[in-house]
């Protein structure tokens, strides 16, 4: 028991710290890079009772007005490299705090990763798989964005069939990427928000 007891210490004070923090890596190649500084790439934007999504001032803002719905925009990608990072910023304007916003790499709607945040700083990870939702990583707490940090700053580091999520450089968690096609990449709000996004940037990592 001592020696296990030992083991576990190790590994909470001294091992897995080294995993807290994001590398990075040496991003060679930059492969999406969208600023909302125009419309170029097509993303939806529209206004009705339900919601509003709009491109302005440099972001993609989505404004969800219906308790239960999810609005998301997404544009194809393609020629994905085996290792690569995902950065997003992405600003809580309003609503309710306890409820997801974040990244989404889709194959169709029926399936697809979402890599999510909240106000009041949960994150985790959720699989779409034939329309049935599966938790990746259950929302943990410990994220809540400083008042000092002006958005925040979701990455995911894919290395092969891998990835860590991490916001605002702290480690959610990780996991495994290929239980689906990555067809496009986009950003999505749960419930009643208004959520600012800028910066959604795809790099190759050289290992």
């Amino acid at each position: 028991f001592l020696f296990v007891l030992i083991g576990f210490l190790s590994y909470l004070f001294f091992i897995k710290p080294l995993w807290k923090k994001a590398e990075h890596g040496n991003e060679s190649k930059i492969i999406f890079n969208e600023t909302f500084d125009d419309n170029v790439l097509g993303w939806t934007t529209y206004t009705n009772n339900d919601a509003t999504k709009s491109i302005s001032e440099g972001k993609y803002i989505i404004s969800n007005k219906v308790t239960g719905a999810d609005r998301w925009g997404a544009v194809p990608i393609k020629g994905l490299p085996l290792n690569f990072n995902i950065k997003l910023k992405c600003n809580f304007i309003s609503g309710s705090e306890k409820d997801k916003f974040g990244i989404i790499l889709m194959q169709n709607i029926y399936n697809g990763y979402r890599f999510n945040i909240t106000k009041n700083g949960y994150g985790g990870v959720s699989l779409i798989k034939d329309s049935i939702w599966h938790d990746i990583i259950i929302p943990i707490s410990g994220f809540k964005k400083s008042e000092t940090e002006p958005f925040y700053q979701l990455l995911i580091e894919v290395r092969g069939e891998r990835f860590h999520f991490f916001v605002n450089d702290i480690l959610v968690g990780d996991g495994f990427i290929n239980e689906v096609k990555l067809n496009e990449i986009g950003v999505y709000v749960t419930d009643i928000q208004t959520i600012e996004f800028d910066d959604l940037k795809i790099s190759q990592v050289d290992i």
